[in-house]
């Protein structure tokens, strides 16, 4: 009898451990990869220390999506934030993100947003140029697309 009772409970056991490792539950993404089935948003906001009018009064910054030497998307509104899209129907391949500092007259901090279009999950990336910066280009992400999964890395 004793022996069959710890037959018994070797059995729950082992069943217990399978089940555990054979959830059907997905592993986490890295912290700097995304799932999205649309593709993915960049938008860039920044500050000079007031409000956002002061921002785009003393700054004018630029965004660009590019494949190589290729521009994919260009966000240069000149009284507002900008915002590029990288959309999920574009090749899989590596992309750069580049903020240009068009005109910059007071110190100025900006934050790049990448979003996935339909996943709701943002990732922040920050920057800063200085008062006096004009016509200066920088790459500051890449990103890899591959299908519906987009790899970010700062540059």
């Amino acid at each position: 009898m004793i022996m069959k009772k710890g037959l018994l409970a070797g059995m729950m056991l082992g069943l217990a451990v399978m089940s555990a490792c054979s959830g059907t539950e997905e592993e986490p993404l890295p912290a700097n990869v995304m799932s999205s089935n649309a593709g993915v948003t960049v938008e860039l906001e920044w500050t000079t220390g007031g409000t956002s009018s002061d921002a785009t009064r003393y700054a004018d910054l630029e965004l660009y999506l590019m494949k190589g030497t290729s521009e994919i998307d260009v966000s240069a509104a000149f009284s507002s934030f900008e915002s590029v899209s990288l959309s999920d129907a574009y090749a899989d391949a590596e992309y750069l993100v580049q903020v240009e500092a068009y005109r910059v007259e007071k110190n100025t901090s900006y934050t790049l947003y990448v979003k996935g279009d339909n996943e709701g999950e943002i990732k922040s990336y920050t920057g800063v140029f200085n008062s006096g910066d004009s016509d200066i280009k920088v790459d500051f992400l890449k990103i890899k697309k591959a299908g519906s999964t987009y790899t970010i890395a700062e540059l």
